[in-house]
């Protein structure tokens, strides 16, 4: 059973990536200082330009440059500051938006690899426990998680931090009060979204399961269209999908449900917050003690201040999202191997011109209590041939894939050469036996 925190198995493959994702943080804190000054060029329109008060202390020299010292030049350098940062920031948003999506599309990507790697490699009979279509939707959809969590979550978290950190300390600057006020949504944020996050997690964790399973059935009909027509089960066999996919509908509908309420909270929230800020700073205009430009200033960075802290707590979704994609890859991560190789294995002798099998008292099954074959002992020289012969479930071909190690017996042995096959190396032993099924299967080259 895994112990470690549920979030440590996708960081490792995050931080594979750690340059990409230190340069889009970085790029998250130019993006948060151009938001931070995109309202200040209409803040020093309306009060320098227009109502003639003196320019800031960081921003007096303005005047002292030739043709800045009359409105209309005034207004003209504010006009073209705004074109040069709103440019700015679609281009940092930009490159991030590629980098993002490029890094998270490496980092499910290695996972993918390894989980794939761990089910062509892994035991024959986990695996056939798991449907076909369960275990692509694993490969292909679960491993985003990585993605979900370092990117969608993490980073995330350093970018609405970043944003509130610098409009915050702007701010407070112009009027601690409103700061605080403003500040105040906060926390009721994140208790509506320590509220949702259980109900999160267990939508999302029943949609992927549901999915899974839609994927599975697909996949069986689709692979035995052949068997569906000659036994005239077209319509049973639809109905089973369809089953199926109203199973994935209601699951999808129950996330959804939860993801509207608890956004609905969230905008009820941040709508309040607004009301109570935006009053107070008219206030503070009409008596005085905040220019009309800071009123601009104020306006512009409540709506900024509350979208990251509303995005933080819209991550509950992502997070559910994330732990329900990595439950289901670890796993097959962490599923144990059935026909392990000894850590120092016997070395087969060199192939001849066939090589001689023996199966000595062999025992085995597939589910506990009900074996299969049941005290098999044969003796195959090195280049005799034998048929076995059988109706369809007496076992030939389970008994044939013992001698690969497909699996193991539950007692008795299986001699290749005169070697016990949980001896040999496994690599030698596979390359030395060729399988051809019933279903003909062409691997490309």
């Amino acid at each position: 059973m895994n112990r470690h925190p549920w979030w440590r198995m996708p960081m490792a493959y995050a931080l594979r990536h750690r340059t990409a994702l230190a340069v889009i943080a970085l790029l998250d804190v130019a993006l948060a200082a151009v938001a931070a000054a995109l309202p200040w060029p209409a803040k020093l329109a309306v009060d320098s330009a227009l109502r003639g008060e003196d320019l800031p202390g960081w921003a007096a020299w303005l005047t002292r440059v030739p043709g800045l010292g009359t409105p209309a030049g005034m207004l003209a350098l504010l006009a073209a500051a705004s074109v040069v940062l709103v440019a700015a920031r679609s281009v940092l948003a930009g490159v991030q938006r590629v980098m993002r999506r490029t890094a998270g599309q490496r980092m499910s990507a290695d996972l993918a690899m390894d989980v794939l790697d761990r089910l062509q490699r892994g035991s024959l009979a986990r695996r056939s426990a798991r449907p076909t279509g369960d275990l692509v939707q694993r490969v292909l959809a679960d491993t985003r998680c990585v993605d979900t969590l370092a990117l969608g979550v993490l980073l995330a978290v350093f970018q609405a931090a970043t944003a509130l950190t610098v409009m915050a300390v702007i701010m407070w600057g112009l009027d601690p009060l409103l700061t605080v006020v403003s500040l105040a949504v906060g926390p009721a944020l994140l208790l509506a979204a320590r509220g949702f996050a259980g109900s999160m997690t267990r939508n999302a964790t029943r949609e992927a399961d549901a999915l899974g399973d839609v994927m599975t059935s697909a996949e069986r009909m689709l692979s035995a269209v052949p068997e569906i027509q000659s036994f005239t089960a077209e319509e049973r066999e639809l109905r089973r999908f369809a089953a199926c996919a109203d199973r994935q509908v209601a699951a999808g509908l129950r996330v959804h449900r939860t993801a509207l309420l608890y956004q609905l909270t969230l905008g009820g929230i941040t709508a309040a917050g607004t009301a109570v800020v935006l009053a107070l700073a008219a206030l503070a205009t009409l008596r005085a003690t905040l220019s009309v430009g800071d009123l601009i200033i104020f306006t512009a960075y409540v709506a900024a201040l509350y979208s990251p802290l509303e995005s933080t707590a819209h991550l509950g979704d992502a997070v559910a999202r994330a732990r329900a994609g990595t439950r289901r890859v670890v796993e097959v991560l962490e599923s144990t191997q059935d026909v392990p190789q000894r850590h120092h294995p016997v070395t087969l002798p060199p192939a001849g011109h066939g090589s001689a099998l023996v199966f000595d008292g062999v025992v085995f099954g597939y589910q506990p209590g009900r074996p299969v074959l049941h005290d098999i002992s044969l003796h195959v020289e090195a280049g005799e041939t034998v048929a076995l012969v059988g109706p369809t479930g007496a076992g030939k071909s389970t008994l044939l894939s013992l001698v690969p190690r497909f699996f193991d017996p539950w007692a008795g042995h299986v001699f290749h050469d005169g070697v016990d096959v949980r001896l040999a190396r496994l690599h030698q032993l596979r390359s030395r036996v060729s399988v051809v099924r019933q279903q003909p299967l062409l691997l490309p080259v």
